[in-house]
């Protein structure tokens, strides 16, 4: 104990659990508290891994009920940080010390788990020693306990068997026979780089052979060929029935001895298995009370092999038997890996229908309802309503958006409208369920939200029984983001801190999710800077706490953080943020209001940072994604943002022609307050048509439209718009001449920012801005100057003149952006497409879109010849 904790950390074979053994029954000699906990792939659920956790210490500490009884509680009631806090208390009040070895720990995956683990190791009182053993280091912060000396950190180097062990283990064998001289144990030693599992694997090859030196000599020391060299021998030795019990268990990442039986038709394999253990014949107790088993990896393959060649047959018999029993015994996960054939994957599948089916996946179990669905047949599927459910929701969930829809309106008329399936009627919340999941696919494929959707949406709400808290969440979430498209932000925040209520009672992080997102949107809409960047930050922790390796959902907040990042003026942050998201939004989960964020901000960043031609590239990426997505909203939404670039270029005819072809003043003038689904584009619309009066020099036509947008806005609370409304005011009458109105107008635009810190609509104003602003800033100073207000307009007016002076330069440089420059010249280095990516920070299908669009602007087709035409054109200098 001369370290507080322990962690082992080898390749399999390496001798782990051997260490962990010995080290055990030294513990339990000493009568030193030991307890005992062996991971596997299915544990990688914070509840049972704390319950198993918890169960091993009481155990441990049998007898001490100051102990006992402070863990003889409903601990399925408790989340499982309050479980691990509870027992650190426990393990308190045990004054003794109290050694938790946890094995197999590199099966673990799941970054809670990972957490409840840190916090133990932490926070134990000092008589506690806690030993990870797995494949590899533990995914946890170990750095702190390493520098304060308290860890002893044991790897494969450390586990290498030494002479002196290797000497005990074969000349001091209970086996005579198994004898070798000292040299022999020193070739051996040599060949083999001390891997344990080697050693006793050549330890049962030598067994009764009297050429043992010999065969020690011609040792090939390749691991793979040895494996199956000896796995030969050793089994070729066994009787009949140990070998057909040997391939018959050969299906199974583990096997006990009720398994054994079901699959075998004997009722002896309890006593194979403990005889196989005692023998050492590659078989391998994994928890302490000896209920599972596991062979070597490598016999197992060997296995496995043997019966596919003997008995190929038996295959479908065994896994099917083995299906049903890990079925009956609550293995969903296993009881599906081994569903072969029609009749058991009605069984199994039943049983995922009984789970929740498409539940499955907003409780955090995905991978299980996609396992599910890999391994039914489309037959088998489609006699479950909540399976095809799932099924539907999946191919949503993957960016597949019509073939969603095209699945969900086959099962909905093969189920009269889900009131009957399989001559079996469907109960009423099924009925909602499928509503739910139509709202779901209207969402991604933005169709037009009504007043009759929301109140459908609203009497689904109390459709559900009260113990439905999950279809409660995600009506309350259906709700939010309809309300959002709807343009009622206030409504949108109600409908979302009631599904985040929802979602936090049945501890589902991937609802809550969600709402931080849309929640985040609504308070942006409504000028709420701060607000909404507060959401989406707490959105992306969560992606990162729980989600990590989703990458659609963090390149969904990164699209959400970067546009708020954006108006806020922090231009790199959010570039940095949106080259992180495109790349992954286009191919995967993504809807109207995530497209819209980071394209119009990728937009926006571009036009800043490299120029109108560069913008208007990313422009033209949105709007072949909303083709491709059937999202029609992203081309208007696309066109109106080029037209404002070309008015702030001064393009003022490719302007207008843009205007005319997409008839928005037609639209605009078309347009009816209950028209809620084209509330957004109208006022968007409103403002680019005042915005080319402006360019137009016809200002009083300019005033006329905001006089029309900006009540329905006031009206809305859309702040964010009407702030915009107000800045283009300002500038109308300034350069009307109306002096006085343009102050007023501009001075209410900055009071409306100032506290949200909100500049970018000041600044993407330009040179428009810049004098009304200079004449806010000295009407301000001579009236009595406010420090903060000053200082705000101060930074506004900076930020222009410096983005005009770096603009103008970039006229001057070259046909190329920014980005387009610096993967041109990582290019004419030699690098390869995932190279430039590593060092320009981006993703690599946003290399290969820059690539194109050099490839256009030199016109060339190949690598080569654009290093050639940038050197001619002397572009690489």
């Amino acid at each position: 104990f001369t370290k507080g904790h322990c962690v082992i950390h080898a390749s399999a074979g390496c001798g782990k659990t051997s260490l962990l053994t010995q080290w055990w029954a030294a513990l339990r000699t000493r009568k030193i508290a030991s307890a005992w906990l062996s991971l596997d792939r299915d544990d990688n659920e914070p509840r049972l891994f704390t319950a198993y956790l918890v169960a091993s210490v009481k155990k441990a500490v049998r007898g001490q009920r100051n102990v006992t009884d402070l863990l003889d509680r409903n601990l399925p009631d408790i989340p499982p940080k309050s479980i691990v806090a509870l027992l650190i208390n426990a393990l308190t009040e045990f004054k003794d010390r109290i050694v938790i070895i946890i094995d197999d720990y590199d099966c673990i995956t799941n970054d809670n788990i990972h957490e409840l683990l840190q916090l133990l190791l932490t926070r134990a009182p000092g008589n506690v020693h806690v030993t990870l053993s797995g494949r590899s280091t533990p995914p946890i912060d170990l750095a702190d306990l390493a520098i304060r000396d308290k860890l002893l950190n044991i790897s494969a180097a450390d586990l290498r068997v030494s002479l002196e062990e290797a000497d005990q283990l074969f000349r001091q064998s209970s086996h005579p026979e198994l004898s070798l001289s000292r040299d022999d144990i020193s070739m051996l030693l040599d060949r083999t780089e001390g891997w344990m599992m080697a050693m006793q694997m050549v330890k049962l090859w030598s067994f009764g052979r009297k050429d043992r030196a010999e065969l020690i000599r011609s040792f090939s020391g390749r691991m793979t060929d040895l494996a199956q060299y000896l796995s030969e021998q050793v089994y070729g030795g066994l009787d009949e029935e140990l070998q057909e019990f040997l391939m018959s268990t050969s299906l199974f990442e583990r096997i006990n001895g009720d398994l054994a039986n079901a699959v075998c038709g004997c009722t002896n394999s309890w006593n194979l298995l403990e005889d196989l253990e005692r023998r050492e014949l590659f078989i391998y107790a994994i928890d302490m009370q000896r209920r599972w088993y596991r062979y070597h990896r490598l016999f197992r393959e060997f296995l496995h092999e043997r019966l596919q060649r003997q008995y190929p047959q038996r295959i479908n018999e065994i896994h099917s038997a083995a299906a049903t029993w890990f079925a009956q015994h609550g293995y969903l996960a296993e009881a599906i890996r081994h569903t072969k054939d029609e009749e058991t994957s009605l069984i199994v599948a039943e049983l995922v229908e009984q789970a929740g089916g498409w539940r499955l996946y907003l409780e955090g179990n995905q991978s299980l309802l996609r396992l599910a669905l890999k391994s039914f047949d489309q037959t088998v599927i489609s006699r479950f309503p909540r399976l095809t459910l799932g099924n539907v929701y999946c191919l949503l969930k993957e960016g597949k958006i019509s073939e969603a829809r095209r699945e969900f309106e086959q099962v909905k008329k093969a189920s009269q409208d889900f009131s009957e399936l399989n001559c079996r009627k469907l109960d009423s919340v099924i009925k909602a369920e499928s509503t739910l999941i139509d709202y779901c696919i209207a969402g991604y494929e933005d169709k037009p939200v009504t007043g009759g959707d929301l109140d459908i949406l609203e009497s689904l709400r109390g459709s559900f029984p009260e113990n439905e808290t999950l279809l409660k969440g995600i009506i309350n979430t259906t709700l939010c983001l309809n309300c959002l498209s709807a343009g009622m932000d206030d409504r949108a925040i109600e409908a979302g801190d009631q599904a985040i209520a929802d979602f936090r009672t049945i501890h589902s992080a991937y609802g809550e999710l969600f709402i931080y997102f849309h929640e985040g949107r609504a308070c942006l809409s409504q000028g709420r800077l701060r607000d909404a960047e507060a959401m989406y930050r707490e959105g992306q922790n969560m992606v990162l706490k729980h989600f990590r390796d989703d990458s659609a959902l963090t390149a969904i907040a990164a699209s959400y953080m970067g546009e708020v990042l954006y108006k806020g003026n922090h231009l790199q942050e959010a570039k940095r943020q949106i080259e992180l998201a495109l790349p992954t939004i286009d191919n995967y989960d993504a809807w109207f209001e995530v497209y819209h964020a980071a394209y119009l901000t990728a937009a926006a960043v571009a036009r800043a940072t490299e120029g109108v031609v560069s913008a208007g590239e990313t422009l033209a990426r949105m709007r072949h994604i909303g083709q491709i997505r059937g999202i029609s909203r992203l081309k208007a939404f696309a066109d109106i943002q080029a037209t404002a670039n070309l008015l702030w270029a001064g393009r003022v005819d490719e302007a207008r022609a843009i205007v005319e072809e997409n008839k928005m003043e037609t639209g605009f003038r078309n347009y009816r307050p209950d028209n809620l689904a084209g509330q957004m584009l109208y006022e968007y619309q409103g403002i680019t048509l005042a915005r080319l009066e402006i360019a137009q020099k016809h200002y009083r036509l300019a005033i006329e439209y905001f006089d029309l947008v900006q009540p329905d806005m006031e009206r809305r609370g859309h702040l964010l718009r009407l702030l915009e409304c107000e800045i283009l005011r300002a500038i109308a009458y300034f350069s009307n001449g109306d002096r006085i109105s343009a102050l007023h107008s501009l001075s209410r635009a900055v009071t409306r920012a100032l506290f949200e810190k909100l500049k970018r609509p000041f600044i993407d104003e330009g040179l428009l801005m810049l004098p009304v602003l200079i004449e806010l800033i000295r009407d301000s100073r001579m009236k009595g100057s406010n420090r903060l207000r000053d200082a705000f307009m101060s930074e506004i007016r900076t930020s222009i003149e410096s983005e005009t002076r770096i603009a103008r330069r970039r006229e001057r440089h070259g046909i190329l952006s920014a980005r387009e420059q610096d993967v041109l010249k990582e290019l004419s280095r030699g690098l390869s497409n995932k190279e430039i990516a590593r060092h320009l920070e981006v993703g690599e299908n946003t290399v290969k879109y820059h690539l194109k669009n050099i490839y256009g602007k030199l016109g060339v087709d190949s690598r080569e010849s654009a290093v050639i035409a940038a050197e001619r054109m002397s572009l690489l200098m």
